[in-house]
């Protein structure tokens, strides 16, 4: 199975998807389709919002979407329970998910330069 996201073709079998500065406006909904990414680099783009479809990269470890255009963050992300970095700094949130802390491998978590009202306690 192939789906083609970023303008590029990929299988469930992509491992990494690294674009940086690449101007993305916009995460397809079919990214969720890719289960065994487990690097997702799309960092200094243009993103405003992440489909909820993320929550379905179960093996997902490392999510780098710091400087774009983020204003929240899906629920659904506290499913990547393998996840082990995560750097949502220089966007412009203003609350996450209070189920972020049950992310238990997290090792890396970077919030700064965004606008946050509430962090989650359980952080």
């Amino acid at each position: 199975m192939t789906c083609t996201i970023f303008g590029k073709s990929h299988t469930i079998y992509t491992e990494r998807i690294f674009l940086p500065s690449h101007q993305l406006t916009s995460i397809p909904d079919s990214i969720g389709d890719i289960i065994y990414l487990s690097s997702l680099i799309l960092y200094d783009n243009k993103l405003s919002s992440i489909p909820s479809s993320i929550g379905n990269l179960i093996n997902l470890e490392v999510l780098d979407l710091h400087n774009n255009y983020l204003t929240n963050i899906p629920e659904s992300i506290c499913n990547l329970i393998y996840l082990r970095y995560l750097d949502l700094s220089g966007n412009s949130l203003i609350n996450i998910p209070e189920s972020i802390g049950n992310l238990i491998y997290l090792e890396y978590l970077d919030l700064s330069g965004n606008s946050l009202i509430n962090i989650a306690e359980s952080i």
